[in-house]
């Protein structure tokens, strides 16, 4: 929202008393990933405050109480000014700066903190005695990406046909049908719930995600709502992966 000339980029120098605006990545997976780095920032003395994109609002105004999270409402009717701020730096680039070392990262579990109330109905209405495996199977991005990063569900077959098991759609996008088909197809059903759209509402998203008891996905943003909840949870990756 503001150029280098009004407001200067940190470049790594010291943040006691500073006050840093953070602004959210090109990916929401990107900005939930980066956005774990905070609290390391937060105990150099910063007074930060958080521009993550709209979607996510709600969940980090939980998540970070004593992080300042602003929205794009606020800047178009300048409640925010430049004169707020000493800094500015988008949150992967906050990276080149403090977080060299492996052991910098992954270390806040429970990060993200979804609503109790919510996730408790979510899980009720899921509930019919096995453990919920929440499964995400295709990524986003531009076409010519999306098949690098996605898995058809036939070659989830094996794991899904195990019937101790729940297993519970956490796909974003117009999974229904898709998962229609693949019942009819393999007798197979992953639970799909008309009542969430990730792509309209992450808070809603977040709470099925933080109802599950294990997260099986490839490499999407439901790996990083998964992690940053502390569920369980692995990541699939591709053999040329992004990180």
């Amino acid at each position: 929202p503001f150029s280098a000339s009004e407001l200067p980029f940190w470049r790594g120098e010291s943040l006691a008393g500073k006050r840093l605006l953070l602004m959210g990545e090109q990916g929401i997976g990107d900005s939930m990933m980066f956005a774990t780095l905070i609290p390391k920032l937060k105990k150099e003395g910063a007074d930060i405050t958080l521009f993550p994109g709209d979607r996510l609002v709600s969940i980090y105004k939980r998540s970070l109480p004593d992080i300042q999270i602003i929205t794009t409402d606020d800047l178009v009717n300048n409640r925010f000014k430049a004169k707020n701020f000493d800094l500015q730096s988008p949150l992967g680039s906050i990276c080149q700066y403090r977080f060299t070392d492996l052991s910098d990262y992954g270390p806040n579990h429970n990060f993200l903190k979804a609503d109790t109330t919510q996730t408790l109905k979510v899980r009720k209405r899921y509930d019919d005695g096995r453990p919920l495996v929440g499964i995400s199977w295709q990524g986003g991005g531009k076409a010519s990406r999306i098949p690098l990063k996605s898995l058809g569900l036939k070659q989830l077959s094996p794991l899904l046909s195990n019937p101790n098991f729940r297993f519970v759609s956490l796909q974003y996008g117009d999974d229904g049908p898709h998962l229609k088909r693949y019942q009819k197809a393999s007798g197979i059903e992953v639970l799909h719930d008309n009542e969430i759209d990730p792509l309209r509402d992450m808070d809603g998203w977040l709470c099925q995600v933080a109802a599950m008891d294990a997260v099986i996905s490839i490499a999407n943003t439901t790996i990083h709502g998964a992690g940053g909840l502390g569920v369980p949870t692995l990541c699939l990756v591709r053999q040329q992966a992004d990180w």
